[in-house]
Order: structure tokens, then C-alpha cells, then sequence
């Protein structure tokens, strides 16, 4: 079992430390023997902790997850109110979930509830077809393509702070994310 601390998933493994880990454990190789020793198990100690952090980074996705197929119409808060995890973690892991194809669906943009389906299966994704993309033919020339006339100082577009996603004006949460707006 994992103990969750704050923000345990979006401060994850680092690369940084796994590489100083390397360096002590050669240096504990080339080392005179006192010394050695110590640095190959603080290097052994730094390497541990990056395991913990990767395993634990899973388990904690698995608790997202199992949230959303006990109640597929749950939101961020109410995830975030029943297993402990900061927002902050919850909107992490919901991206996560949602590149990898485990999360499918956009949330409502008036309650934050999930809206479509959980699906679990990759294989249902792999065998969906994606939607069709319309573009413009190369041999229709630039002068061709109608564009909206808007003045510059009228567009006010929104982004959600927690995944960069364009959302409407009066929209209370984001779509994809599932993020409460301001």
C-alpha cells in the first residue's frame, strides 16, 4: 500500500537523480573501499526510491481509474474528496489516463461530471475509426478560403489553467480535463 503525500504524482521520478545514482555506484566501484562502499549504497538507496516513486505513480493512476468505473459520472472534486489526492494530482493523472486511451469522453462543461463512457479495453479504441479530416484541397488557392472577418480586440478566448484547452466563455468546467474555471 502507497502513502500518498502531496502532489506525490505530478513531483514523480527524476531523471536527474537516477544519474547521480549511476555516478556514485561507479564511483563506488573505482573508489578506495570505505568509501566506496558508502557511495554504492547511497546510490543503491537513490535507485529504491526512483522504484517506489514509478510503482507508486501506477497505483495511484489505478485509484483514479477504479473512481471512475465505480461512478463513471463522478468529478475531480468528489475524487479528490474521497481518496485524498490533491486537485492538483487528480487533473495530472486524468491527462495521463486520457493519453494513454484508458479515459475516454470529454466532462460536462456545466457540472464537471463525466460524460460519455470509461472504456477500458484498448482494443475497442484501436478499432474505432477516427473521425474523418477535412482539409483544404493544395490546389485551391489562398484567396479561395473563406475567413471570418473578426476584429482582434473582440476575440476572448478562454484556456483551461489545467490542461491548456480552449473552452467556451460561460463554460464552469473544462471539457477534457474536467477542471473547475474561475
Amino acid at each position: 500500500m502507497v502513502r500518498y503525500k502531496e502532489n506525490m504524482y505530478t513531483q514523480g521520478v527524476s531523471i536527474c537523480c537516477l544519474i547521480i545514482a549511476g555516478g556514485l555506484i561507479l564511483f563506488g566501484f573505482l573508489g578506495p573501499f570505505p568509501i566506496s562502499l558508502i557511495t554504492s549504497i547511497i546510490g543503491i538507496i537513490i535507485i529504491l526510491s526512483q522504484i517506489y516513486r514509478i510503482s507508486a505513480r501506477s497505483k495511484l493512476r489505478q485509484v483514479v481509474k477504479n473512481e471512475f468505473l465505480m461512478n463513471p459520472k463522478t468529478t475531480v472534486r468528489d475524487i479528490c474528496n474521497s481518496t485524498g489526492i490533491t486537485e492538483k494530482d487528480v487533473r495530472a493523472i486524468i491527462l495521463d489516463l486520457k493519453a494513454s486511451g484508458e479515459l475516454m469522453g470529454k466532462f460536462s462543461s456545466s457540472t464537471g461530471m463525466l460524460e460519455e463512457a470509461f472504456i477500458t479495453n484498448k482494443q475497442k479504441r484501436l478499432a474505432q475509426k477516427p473521425a474523418a479530416i477535412h482539409s483544404v484541397s493544395s490546389t485551391q488557392a489562398p484567396a479561395q478560403i473563406a475567413t471570418p472577418e473578426i476584429p482582434l480586440a473582440e476575440v476572448q478566448q478562454r484556456y483551461c489553467p489545467g490542461c491548456g484547452t480552449l473552452v467556451a466563455q460561460d463554460a464552469k468546467f473544462c471539457e477534457f480535463c474536467g477542471t473547475e474555471l474561475n
